[in-house]
């Protein structure tokens, strides 16, 4: 058996992708987007996890939040949006009402 202590190896390889990252191969930050719908706590930690995630190694980050209610036609424009920016090189969708 071997253990893995995660919190180490998380720190080793946000490292290793921020060596990566600040390489001669990247023109660029890469950033993530999230499209959050809602105030749910457990929403708001990941999100929040995700953006310090992405400070650490170096990324940008952007958040666009929008209120529980929002219509599924806005959040569909948002991430139609989003796809189109060639700036933008991830996204995550977080909801908890759907």
């Amino acid at each position: 058996m071997r253990i893995v202590y995660g919190s180490e190896l998380s720190l080793r390889l946000k490292g290793e992708l921020k060596e990566k990252l600040l390489g001669p191969e990247f023109k660029r930050k890469p950033k993530l987007a999230v499209v959050l719908a809602g105030d749910n706590p457990a929403s708001l930690s990941y999100v929040k996890g995700k953006g310090r995630a992405c400070e650490e190694v170096g990324m940008d980050f952007i958040l666009q939040h929008y209120p529980e209610d929002v219509s599924e036609e806005e959040l569909l424009k948002a991430v139609r949006d989003l796809n189109a920016d060639d700036g933008i090189d991830g996204i995550i969708v977080q909801l908890h009402r759907f």
